[in-house]
């Protein structure tokens, strides 16, 4: 179907929805020993759904949650903050940090604060901690889904909801803008203000924060989108990293399958 955006996927002024919680982004090299580097930045979307991404400064504290199978180093926690344009709002940790392992960053303020970002680090890696700003039009419930624990169907309250020519068509949009699931609408209610899609959308996807698209369908059977709402989901989380390869230069070639995206 053709679609037809009646508003922006993410708007300039924004509301902060929710944080993510899922797999930091790999982002190069870091430093060497065992320490690792965090860039904390802000992802927001213009019309065609394409991502910028903005630096910031904040105070973070990192917790160990898991050491990996031949893990080395001695620290399982430390504090620290990203600097500001100067230092490319990176924060590097203590180079006796216990790594592999699955380490959660809990950022203090800014435009994230009291995010938290769970994610796999290894020795040398720099990684991005990417919070997405969304709109806060529409409201899903439940807002949060653990995958030990999916009920059978997301209610998503809005208004200007129709099924005049086919129940609305629901999109999953993740922090990229890459739509990954799309599912029409099970329910609507008769006044319009809300719905019910099954919870199919959102079976086999990763942890983390993603953005659901409601869009009417019209008469000429194109779509239009009349607003979105935040989904954060926990439970699944990516597996490990394979071991690194030799040590490259630039922003990318690290943690295969993961999608790269530029430095600051």
């Amino acid at each position: 179907m053709k679609m037809r955006y009646r508003h922006k996927l993410l708007v300039a002024v924004v509301i902060l929805a929710s944080i993510l919680v899922f797999g930091p982004i790999s982002c190069g090299p870091g430093p060497s020993g065992n320490g690792y580097t965090v860039q904390t930045v802000t992802v927001e979307f213009d019309d065609f759904g394409v991502p910028f991404i903005t630096g910031y400064s904040t105070p973070l504290n990192a917790e160990l949650i898991l050491a990996y199978s031949g893990a080395t180093g001695t620290t399982a926690a430390w504090s620290g903050s990203t600097g500001g344009f100067f230092s490319n709002y990176t924060a590097a940790s203590p180079s006796t940090v216990i790594v592999p392992g699955e380490w959660a960053h809990t950022v203090d303020s800014g435009p994230c604060a009291g995010g938290t970002f769970i994610g796999n680090y290894e020795a040398g890696v720099r990684k991005q901690l990417q919070c997405v700003l969304v709109p806060s039009f529409f409201s899903a419930d439940p807002s949060s889904i653990d995958a030990s624990a999916v009920p059978n169907v997301i209610n998503v309250y809005g208004n200007s909801m129709t099924y005049v020519y086919g129940n609305p068509v629901v999109l999953l949009f993740d922090s990229a803008g890459n739509a990954l699931a799309q599912s029409n609408a099970s329910f609507v209610s008769g006044d319009g203000t809300w719905l019910q899609v099954p919870t199919s959308l959102v079976s086999g996807i990763y942890s983390g924060t993603y953005v659901i698209s409601i869009n009417n369908v019209l008469s000429d059977g194109t779509l239009d989108q009349i607003g979105v709402a935040s989904m954060t989901l926990t439970g699944f989380d990516p597996p490990p990293p394979p071991p690194p390869p030799d040590p490259g230069s630039g922003c990318g070639g690290r943690d295969s399958g993961v999608p790269q995206l530029d430095c600051l």
